[in-house]
């Protein structure tokens, strides 16, 4: 009993007593730096404050270099578009051309695509609405009245829509302008005997008289034979203008016929009149017996 009493009494005294701090082992010391980065990286398991304003810097970077060549695709685009939207609208139009008063028939007749006879219809529905228009003839061309000559221009694109293909009515006014020029050529010449076409136009004046004249006194009619093939007259040749049309065959498209009978007449030979032997020369033929 005694061993047992003396060894709890050991046993209290031992647990009363205090208890001893179990000394560590030294460590090193470090700086400050070390020690915020060993903090960061036993609180956080995250990146550093310098790593995160370099992800931030590489994206900012990235994000301008995007933007920039968006800048650059839209100015593309923007000059892309503005060079074809002209082309776009000269597709089914014919731009101005510099000097559009200076501009040849055939290069017109070219670009309209059309037939020889088709660009000769042309010239004829120009002279024809130039006409109906009552323009005065003995006005200058600029001085005309505009009013008059946009309805003859728009009567003539209303028959031929090809010629609106000319922006601004280009086409139809350098067209309409040398058929102009041509009959004021015409006019000018027509009266003149020293001229080719006023000789031509006499001519025809005095075969109108002549056969007026002739309807007054009956002549006997002529017995059948054969009589020749009327004499066909030379074709009157054409006036120079100032425009080289070189229209092939048939310049005489570019001139207004003022006068109506221009048929040419046949000669006495060929209307049957019988000429005597003595004036023809020659023995006369003798009779065939059958």
């Amino acid at each position: 009993m005694g061993r047992c009493s003396t060894h709890s009494i050991r046993l209290r005294r031992a647990l009363k007593a205090p208890k001893q701090e179990v000394e560590e082992p030294s460590r090193p010391r470090r700086g400050r730096k070390q020690q915020e980065g060993d903090g960061v990286e036993q609180g956080s398991p995250g990146p550093s404050v310098a790593q995160l304003q370099a992800e931030i810097k590489r994206k900012n970077e990235e994000l301008a270099a995007q933007q920039e060549h968006i800048h650059d695709i839209e100015e593309h685009l923007r000059d892309v578009t503005n060079e074809s939207a002209p082309a776009e609208a000269t597709q089914d139009t014919i731009p101005v051309p510099p000097n559009p008063s200076k501009a040849k028939m055939d290069d017109i007749r070219r670009q309209l695509g059309v037939t020889k006879r088709e660009w000769n219809n042309i010239r004829t529905m120009c002279r024809h609405n130039l006409a109906s228009a009552r323009l005065d003839l003995d006005v200058p061309w600029k001085l005309q009245d505009k009013r008059k000559i946009g309805m003859a221009i728009r009567a003539t694109e209303d028959s031929f829509p090809n010629l609106k293909k000319g922006s601004r009515h280009w086409m139809t006014y350098r067209v309409m302008k040398q058929c102009w020029d041509n009959i004021k050529s015409y006019q000018s010449c027509v009266d003149n005997a020293d001229t080719y076409r006023g000789r031509q136009a006499a001519a025809r004046r005095a075969g109108i008289s002549t056969n007026a004249n002739d309807e007054a006194t009956p002549s006997p009619t002529p017995t059948p034979t054969h009589s020749p093939t009327p004499s066909r007259q030379p074709r009157p040749r054409p006036l120079a203008t100032s425009d080289d049309d070189d229209d092939d065959d048939n310049n005489e498209d570019d001139l207004f016929n003022f006068e109506q009978d221009e048929t040419p007449r046949p000669s006495e030979k060929a209307l049957g009149k019988r000429v005597h032997p003595d004036e023809r020369g020659g023995a006369p033929k003798r009779a065939r017996h059958s």
